[in-house]
């Protein structure tokens, strides 16, 4: 016997369900009709009974975390570059200019993202929530109803997560291109010449960022705190491992008193505490803000322990 998959395939007048986890049917009133299956419209997307109705949820705190760490990330590589690209062993007012701009831009980037969103001109949004990692990746899921036409359901289905981060890099691009140069006059100009190539490598990470977030949308929503936590020690420990001087007295002294050491610390220290504060929520304030006070332990060890490390320590 061979079981074979109906559904009412057209325009119909009375709602059916349709195959597929996201294929629906948009209501068309000047017809008074169902429309057939396929794809939502953009900003909505198909229920449990195959109709496709316009997102209406409000952010989680979880929400507006994923989206926060996703111009942190590009923020903190910003820096990276700057920081690279000048090559100072101290800050100075003109180089902090310089992680000003790129910090304003990321600011101003994030708004004009929101306000483009529905509803327009508010810092509000309505948003389709998250079911199931699925929802990220619409584009391998379009059935196949007994094996004969494929339905083409790609769509959004955790509107608008996955597309204002696209339009949030669009925008830092643009004001990347603006800004940049502008607060860069304030340089002297062998800074200027070096600052440049900070503005070259945002060319090549800002797309670079848009392409993984294509690919992993859903897995970074899933990991980003874990990421973040991850990338807080590793960073901080290859950081200190590079240094010249490989003794606690040396490490101590220029990390609580060279004003660059202090803001890569206090930068470690912030993608560390963004990562538990994302993970936690804060469910228990007395446990987790203790975790908080914890962040800057990674460091802490590397100084006290860095004389373990030393092989010719071991061998005198």
């Amino acid at each position: 016997m061979t079981f074979r998959y109906f559904y009412e395939k057209g325009k119909v007048a009375a709602l059916s369900h349709c195959p597929g986890a996201f294929c629906g049917r948009e209501w068309l009133p000047e017809q008074n009709l169902w429309s057939e299956c396929g794809a939502c419209n953009w900003g909505s997307r198909a229920n449990k009974t195959s109709a496709c109705i316009p997102c209406s949820d409000e952010p989680t705190p979880y929400d507006w975390f994923y989206l926060s760490a996703m111009a942190l990330a590009i923020f903190l590589s910003h820096t990276a570059a700057i920081d690279t690209a000048l090559n100072h062993t101290r800050l100075s007012w003109r180089t902090l200019v310089i992680y000003s701009s790129a910090l304003t831009e990321v600011i101003i980037a994030g708004m004009v993202t929101v306000l483009l969103i529905e509803p327009t001109g508010t810092f509000s949004l309505t948003i389709c929530r998250q079911q199931q990692l699925a929802d990220w990746y619409t584009i391998f899921h379009n059935p196949t109803p007994n094996y004969q036409e494929t339905l083409y359901c790609a769509q959004e289905a955790v509107y608008p997560l996955y597309s204002m981060v696209f339009i949030f890099l669009a925008v830092a691009i643009v004001l990347l291109v603006i800004f940049r140069p502008l607060f860069q006059l304030l340089l002297e100009e062998e800074d200027r010449q070096r600052a440049k190539w900070a503005i070259y490598a945002a060319l090549y990470f800002i797309p670079i960022m848009a392409v993984l977030h294509a690919m992993f949308a859903g897995l970074i929503y899933l990991g980003f705190p874990y990421v973040f936590i991850l990338w807080s020690i590793t960073s901080n420990g290859i950081h200190l491992a590079t240094q010249p001087e490989q003794n606690w007295r040396w490490l101590l002294k220029n990390t609580f008193t060279n004003g660059r050491y202090l803001a890569i610390l206090a930068l470690h220290c912030l993608m560390g505490g963004f990562g538990i504060v994302s993970v936690s929520q804060f469910s228990d304030p007395v446990f987790h803000g203790t975790l908080l006070v914890l962040v800057p332990m990674p460091t802490l060890l590397y100084i006290a322990m860095v004389k373990c490390t030393d092989p010719k320590a071991h061998h005198e």
